[in-house]
């Protein structure tokens, strides 16, 4: 249990630091095909993801963003290919 806390709190700062100091943070999280966010059933305790998302470009600099790329992120090849 204690392990899940500060996993939550590092995730509250990075995305609070991240927020504050987007432009430090723009080059990482346009290469980055997911962003780690708070998720909860009360919107209070979580964070907003699509804020996030949107703000912070998540993606944007990735060939998942290109139309023409054909490549899908989520499927195994791109799982397998996201990690290398």
């Amino acid at each position: 249990m204690r392990k899940k806390q500060s996993d939550c709190k590092c995730v509250e700062n990075l995305n609070t630091l991240a927020l504050k100091d987007q432009e430090k943070v723009l080059p990482l999280s346009r290469q980055c095909l997911s962003w780690p966010v708070r998720v909860s059933k009360r919107k209070v305790f979580g964070d907003n993801a699509d804020e996030l998302i949107l703000k912070l470009q998540i993606g944007a600099g990735t060939i998942a963003n290109d139309p023409a790329a054909r490549f899908n992120p989520r499927s195994r090849f791109g799982k397998i290919s996201a990690d290398a």
